[in-house]
């Protein structure tokens, strides 16, 4: 059975006829099947090899004005892969080696057509293997450049490492580009340092054939990645291949939610504390404890306004006591008048103000005792009632934490939230005082009514005692009797004014009195007044008299221990 005929697109450099009518026939009765082009001149070569594209070149060595070396230059300034073989019947050997060595794939003697066939078939196989290899690494190309394509338009990335854990394989989408991963880059350069041990021993547990998933940050992106073994076409490991996808925008918008979270639990449970107590020094330590635990910051005080509207002095109340026990100690005797450092600044703005390592702030009066804490961010947002500052709060952070829009609105409405127990606690104040007053009017009253109806008793009494006492005839004991009598009476007199000095009902006498005789005799009055719990002691001293009405003297004393109580 006869071989299968090829079809064969041959060009022929050859300036003899006769040779290449002989050439043509002993391919075809070797199964070959041509499409001969013939050309004689280098110019016709390369016209042919553009206008033919054949699929093999066969030459003669010497043509007139040229050679083969010159053909095969020619040849392979349009295709370096195209079969070039010599045919010559003049080639030697040493000039058959320079040949190859230029380009050539084979020579063949004049007249060898057994031997030129077969060179021909291999010269051509080889041509379609190189161009099949070529096709099928184009296609390879294409395949890789669409899934480039693909992936670049998701957020991940796709990479390969081999049994060493260096990079085979890395594309990523354009905000995940997995550094320039290059093939062979050892995958530990590529990761931050704070996060190289994870990422290694993820891979590591591949290659043992886990399947691991874990989350990593790259170019200020988070990742949540996972990788497991990778294996060649027998099922054999190779490697480690692994992809993660980029989870950024989930991440941000979860912390954002977290941190939304913890402002409205900021705000219900600081209105609910707000809301459930009337006294600020009931409010303060709960409402310090709520802000330090859902803003995440360490430390926690509030300064005061005085009465006077100058000054802020410590509540007294920090939160946590035992984080720095020494700083607390200072916070708690610093005082701030109105624009002097930072707090005081707080309170004359009325804005919160917030300083990253405020040590190093002009003004701050305790920035050496912050520096020495440990803090290096404080925030500080004042307590409003209407647009007058009550209180500041301030917080304290060991790391420099950059200004947050976000948390100084919510502090703005935790102060909003204190500053309506401010001024519940005022006007709760304000109301007692009020009671109080109206009770001592009432007390006054009934006091003015009972002093006067016993005036009148005892001015009858007093009356018999002096008309009893004119009598001649009475005995020296009972005269006796009617002094002690009207001592009493005297001092029930006595007693009497007073309780009518404090219901305000006593007409003005001043004169000179001893002012310790007066507190002397009316500390048992005062103690009955204001109780037991409360112990008075007399320093008197070396006291000069004093001209005033006894009554009304005794009533400013009175007020006094009263308002003290």
């Amino acid at each position: 059975m006869s071989a299968p005929t090829e079809h064969v697109r041959v060009l022929l450099v050859e300036d003899d006829a006769d040779d290449a009518k002989l050439l043509a026939r002993a391919l075809a009765r070797n199964g070959m099947e041509l499409s001969l082009r013939r050309v004689e001149t280098l110019r016709d070569l390369e016209a042919q090899l553009e206008a033919s594209r054949p699929e093999i070149v066969l030459s003669d060595f010497r043509l007139a004005g040229f050679d083969a070396g010159d053909v095969i230059r020619v040849v392979r300034g349009v295709d370096e892969r195209l079969p070039i073989i010599v045919v010559s019947g003049t080639i030697g050997e040493e000039k058959a080696v320079d040949l190859l060595r230029d380009g050539a794939d084979d020579f063949v003697i004049k007249g060898s057509w057994a031997r030129l066939v077969p060179a021909m078939r291999r010269e051509l196989r080889k041509a379609r293997e190189r161009r099949e290899g070529e096709r099928l690494k184009e296609e390879l190309r294409t395949r890789e450049l669409r899934l480039e394509t693909f992936v670049s338009q998701v957020p991940a990335i796709l990479w390969t490492v081999d049994e060493e854990l260096r990079f085979q394989f890395a594309v990523g989408g354009a905000q995940s580009n997995p550094g320039g991963a290059a093939r062979g880059s050892s995958l530990d350069q590529l990761v931050t340092p704070e996060e190289v041990e994870t990422v290694m021993a993820a891979h590591r547990r591949a290659l043992h054939g886990e399947r691991v998933s874990y989350r990593f940050s790259h170019n200020d992106r988070v990742f949540d990645a996972h990788v497991q073994p990778l294996t060649d076409g027998r099922g054999r490991r190779a490697g480690v291949i692994g992809v993660a996808l980029d989870v950024t925008a989930r991440v941000h918008a979860e912390r954002a939610l977290e941190r939304e979270q913890r402002a409205s639990a900021l705000l219900q449970e600081t209105a609910s504390a707000a809301n459930a107590t009337s006294t600020v020094r009931e409010v303060l330590p709960i409402a310090l404890e709520i802000a330090c635990r859902h803003t995440g910051w360490e430390f926690g005080h509030v300064l005061v306004v005085t009465e006077d509207e100058q000054t802020l002095v410590s509540s007294g109340v920090v939160h946590p006591p035992d984080v720095s026990p020494e700083f607390a100690e200072v916070c708690l005797r610093t005082k701030f008048g109105f624009g002097q450092g930072l707090i005081g600044a707080v309170a004359a703005t009325r804005e919160p103000l917030w300083w990253v390592r405020p040590d190093a702030e002009k003004g701050y009066l305790r920035g050496r005792e912050v520096d020495d804490a440990g803090f290096r961010a404080t925030v500080a947002t004042p307590i409003l009632v209407g647009d007058r500052v009550v209180a500041v709060m301030e917080l304290f952070h060991r790391e420099e934490i950059e200004r947050d829009e976000g948390m100084l609105s919510r502090l703005a409405s935790v102060g909003e939230a204190l500053g309506r127990v401010f001024e519940r606690d005022r006007a709760g104040r304000l109301q007692r005082q009020l009671l109080q007053t109206q009770k001592m009017e009432a007390l006054g009253r009934l006091t003015g009514g009972i002093a006067h109806d016993f005036n009148n008793l005892l001015t009858v009494i007093r009356l018999q005692l002096e008309m009893m006492r004119e009598s001649e005839a009475l005995p020296p004991e009972l005269i006796e009797d009617l002094e002690l009598a009207r001592g009493a009476a005297d001092r029930s007199a006595d007693l009497t004014r007073r309780l009518l000095t404090f219901s305000r009902q006593s007409v003005s006498e001043p004169r000179v009195v001893s002012l310790a005789e007066v507190l002397k005799d009316l500390s048992a009055i005062i103690r009955r007044i204001i109780g037991d719990r409360i112990e008075i002691d007399l320093a008197l001293g070396d006291v000069q008299p004093v001209l005033a009405d006894v009554g009304q003297l005794e009533q400013v004393v009175m007020n006094l221990a009263v308002n003290a109580r």
